[in-house]
């Protein structure tokens, strides 16, 4: 069990965010996180916290996946990164396994998105 995160979700859908989070615990004791879905309230954010993992959803209104992206890699943000999908695109699979992406998971694999997270934040420790 991992004592305490902090995760930025970058994810257009409240509720998806709450479906993850509520996932992960069963690995997390202490789950502190907070959403945005637009590039100022991420740009925000990156200044405000220093987050142990920041979850990307691959379709976002407001904010392309290969802008956020971009912009993390511009910051030089060493917080690992996973990119999340209700659809697998290989479009998109392809831009998160190319860039500084750690992994790339479906949303409807539970199991396999909780031990993908649970394995990098233990790196982490």
């Amino acid at each position: 069990m991992i004592k305490k995160a902090k995760i930025l979700f970058i994810d257009d859908s409240e509720n998806d965010v709450i479906l993850l989070s509520y996932s992960l615990k069963e690995i997390i004791q202490n789950l502190e996180s907070h959403r945005v879905d637009d590039l100022e309230s991420l740009k925000k954010q990156l200044k405000k916290e220093i987050w142990d993992l920041i979850i990307i959803d691959n379709i976002l209104p407001t904010l392309s996946l290969d802008k956020a992206i971009g912009l993390l890699k511009e910051r030089k943000i060493k917080t690992p990164i996973v990119c999340v999908s209700g659809v697998d695109f290989p479009e998109s699979k392809k831009l998160c396994t190319d860039k500084i992406v750690e992994a790339f998971v479906l949303k409807d694999e539970r199991e396999k998105f909780v031990s993908t997270i649970e394995k990098i934040l233990k790196q982490k420790e």
